[in-house]
Formats: C-alpha cells, structure tokens, sequence
C-alpha cells in the first residue's frame, strides 16, 4: 500500500464496503452518482473512446480507525469463539414480536454498488439511540467480555473525528487490554 501526500485515493482501494468508514462511504457514493449521471449523456463510440476517469476519494488513518472499530464488531457478532467457528445468522436477529432487527454485518454489507445506502445504514447506526444496545444484544456469548469495550468504542466513533479520535483510541484500547484476564488459553492456540 502506498500512501500518498493528498490522502486521495482511486474507490477500490479504500477498503472493503462493510468496514470502511462513514466518511469514506459517502465519498464513494458522491462518486457512484456523478458516474451515473455521466452514463447515459456520453455515448462511446470506437473511435472516441476514452479511458473512464477512476474516481479518487479521501482516505485518511481516521477512517482505518472507524473501520477498525466495524472490523471489531463483526467478528464478535460473526464468530462463535476463537477457534473460527463461523456464526450463522437468520435473516433477522432475535427480535420482540412484531418488530424486526436486522443484523448488524448484514446492514453494513448493502450492495457492493450502493455506497450511498451502506453509508446511510452506518450513519443511522451510529447515531440512533438503540445503536449501542443493538451492538451489545449481537456479541456471541464468547465475546461479552468485550461489550463495555466495544460500547465505550461505539461512543469514541459517534462522537466523530476529533482531534483527539487516536489517543482516546489508544487509551481506551490499553485500558481494556489491561483489564482482559490472561490465564484463559484456548488448548486450540497452545504452542508446542
């Protein structure tokens, strides 16, 4: 990966759809509407053609951030423990009668090209007010440990990019590091 001086970056190489961040999204989908905007009023013809302009979009170490956060969060909703048992989910999460609730990877997986939907189910996540008991209700019992992390991790990304975002990261990572317990060792992990 080559980091570049303007932080610009063409749309397929700033990461995959349900873990890049809400910014990022919303780049690519400004991108995905002026190309199809474009579509229908340029016709190509053989000897016209010209190469399609890659749209570039901003991509900045506060977006691996958020997007660290969403990596975070999928495996403790995904994987049943540490040995990589993969989750399989319903198409709705356990839900009172009568009112449904996706899942969380499935909201943040959307249509590969429909940046701006992704961007929009992130978005409503952060900011609405369930966002955070959704997060906590979705961690496999493996992963409850990690809940006040992951609650006090959700409150750093919906408070936004601030000029603090990768030291109050960082101490709140260390923080709950130090906290874990250390001797419980999976026999599946143990070296020789």
């Amino acid at each position: 990966m080559r980091i570049t001086k303007d932080n610009m970056y063409p749309t397929g190489g700033t990461g995959t759809i349900p873990f890049m961040s809400v910014h990022a999204l919303t780049e690519m989908a400004q991108i995905q509407y002026t190309q199809s905007q474009m579509e229908g009023t340029q016709l190509k013809t053989a000897s016209s053609s010209e190469p399609i302009q890659i749209g570039r979009v901003e991509h900045t170490f506060l977006d691996d951030l958020e997007s660290l956060f969403y990596v975070f969060a999928w495996v403790c909703i995904m994987f049943k423990g540490p040995a990589g048992a993969v989750r399989h989910l319903d198409d709705t999460a356990d839900h009172p009668v009568g009112k449904v609730t996706p899942w969380l990877p499935h909201e943040w997986n959307g249509l590969p090209l429909d940046a701006h939907a992704c961007a929009y189910k992130k978005f409503f996540f952060v900011q609405h007010p369930t966002g955070k008991a959704r997060l906590h209700k979705q961690f496999t019992p493996y992963f409850q440990d990690l809940v006040p992390l992951a609650e006090e991790w959700y409150e750093l990304v919906k408070q936004g990019n601030t000029s603090t975002y990768l030291n109050d990261i960082t101490a709140l990572l260390n923080k709950h590091l130090n906290i874990l317990e250390n001797d419980e060792w999976d026999p599946y992990f143990m070296l020789d």
